[in-house]
């Protein structure tokens, strides 16, 4: 298997966007088609990317088509990156469908997609899979959040906002050396646990984002990952992007998370932009990065940022 190196994708290569979790609107698709195109990439879609499973869940097919359409993309040496069409609900349902045996030897490429999608980064991560936390297909490709994705790919450029981030614990460790980053969205993480799909999380950063939850089960799922082990393994916590309802409620939540690495030791931090608002900026994960004393996030020395 052959690490991805940052920059190695060029802006001629070969995406295929498919569908994992909810159905997406096909004019939705063609317009993410269209910026693509502008960018220079050759774009194809899967075979079942405009399906719909006529249930109340509104899946983009069945479970089995999904998950062969994502298995095809990633092992098909005509494709250069896959992107996810949509979150919503529905990658889970297609981890027991992957053949994680044969991808383990394929060559690796990038995913890019969040929310749902975290389940895939997840299960990818487990066989040492980098991915990328960024927006799907039914995102707006046209703006900078799908340029940041674009400078990632071809010129390995790190493309985060300046603003530094809110440190959430108290002591001399406000910086993380370099180590890879691994998560996603809090509710699919927690939903992982005890898995077969579950990564290691030894000597990483946990990135963690959400969206419309409350306090108390933002903090029923922290307690979840405390109690199956995952927060005593890793080195640090990094809460990006979160929607929640109103200033007090953010930050309840703050202080929830500050405490909670506290009496584990473990710094914490606030405010990546990475998440379910814009902006929304790519975040590789799985890939070395550090946070400095500036609270800001680096690249290795010699890399862009």
């Amino acid at each position: 298997m052959n690490p991805i190196q940052p920059g190695s994708v060029s802006r001629h290569s070969h995406v295929r966007i498919v569908a994992p979790a909810r159905a997406c609107e096909p004019q939705t698709l063609r317009a993410c088609e269209d910026a693509l195109k502008h960018y220079g990439f050759a774009v194809s879609f899967g075979e079942h990317v405009f399906d719909r499973d006529g249930s109340p869940l509104d899946l983009a097919g069945r479970d089995v088509d999904r998950a062969r359409d994502l298995m095809t993309a990633l092992t098909d040496p005509q494709v250069d990156w896959v992107l996810a069409a949509r979150g919503g609900y529905g990658s889970m349902r297609l981890l027991p469908y992957v053949d994680w045996n044969v991808l383990s030897l394929s060559p690796v490429k990038p995913l890019v997609g969040f929310s749902d999608v975290t389940a895939l980064h997840l299960a990818l991560a487990r066989i040492g899979w980098p991915t990328i936390h960024g927006p799907n297909a039914d995102h707006d490709w046209w703006g900078s959040d799908g340029e940041a994705v674009v400078r990632w790919l071809v010129h390995g450029e790190l493309m985060l906002p300046e603003t530094p981030l809110i440190p959430l614990t108290q002591g001399p460790r406000h910086f993380m050396p370099m180590m890879p980053w691994r998560g996603g969205n809090l509710s699919l993480i927690a939903a992982l646990c005890g898995t077969a799909f579950e990564p290691a999380w030894d000597n990483t950063i946990l990135y963690l984002e959400e969206v419309h939850e409350v306090a108390y089960r933002i903090d029923r799922l922290l307690q979840q990952l405390r109690l199956s082990g995952i927060l005593s393994r890793v080195q640090g916590i990094v809460f990006g992007d979160a929607v929640f309802d109103g200033e007090d409620e953010t930050k309840v939540v703050q202080n929830l998370v500050g405490q909670m690495a506290q009496e584990l030791g473990i710094p914490a931090w606030w405010g990546l932009l990475s998440g379910h608002r814009l902006p929304m900026r790519a975040l590789p994960l799985g890939v070395p990065l550090m946070i400095g004393t500036d609270n800001r996030v680096h690249l290795p020395q010699g890399a862009t940022s």
